[in-house]
């Protein structure tokens, strides 16, 4: 995600399967299917930063979205 979210909660662009993993910095997030993709709840609003950038595992669990 480029730039500093202004939401704790953001839609990601994938697709992403049952059993997945979403950390941020090596801790665990929520997430849930979206209607864009998957959201992502972040822990809170983040410092203002260039990027913040979630890892989805495994990566066999993760495709490209739809738009």
């Amino acid at each position: 995600m480029l730039g500093t979210p202004s939401l704790s909660t953001v839609e990601l662009d994938a697709v992403v399967d049952d059993g997945a993993e979403v950390t941020l910095l090596g801790k665990p997030l929520r997430w849930q299917r979206g209607s864009g993709g998957v959201r992502v709840e972040l822990p809170g609003l983040p410092d203002e930063q260039a990027a913040l950038v979630p890892r989805i595992s495994p990566v066999s669990a993760v495709s490209a979205g739809q738009s």
